[in-house]
């Protein structure tokens, strides 16, 4: 059961991803995501706020100016290919 559970919260965890990706979490998203994957509608609102959280900050540390090095060379590698 537990596997279960690990499984279907990674699952829940790619959707709210995906849905602040495309800016498409809109009012009502979480109650319908909370009824498909069988949760509460507050854990299901802890999830998205620590993905938001996650992804506030993974942009704060690209923003930092020690990787502006490591964009500038990312991007270079892109157009050389």
């Amino acid at each position: 059961m537990m596997v279960r559970d690990r499984e279907r919260l990674q699952k829940l965890r790619v959707v709210v991803r995906y849905l602040l990706v495309q800016d498409a979490l809109e009012h009502g998203h979480q109650s319908w995501i909370a009824r498909h994957f069988r949760l509460s509608r507050q854990r299901v609102h802890q999830i998205v706020l620590e993905e938001r959280e996650r992804r506030a900050s993974q942009v704060a540390a690209l923003d930092h100016p020690d990787h502006a090095s490591v964009r500038k060379t990312s991007a270079d590698r892109r157009w050389l290919n």
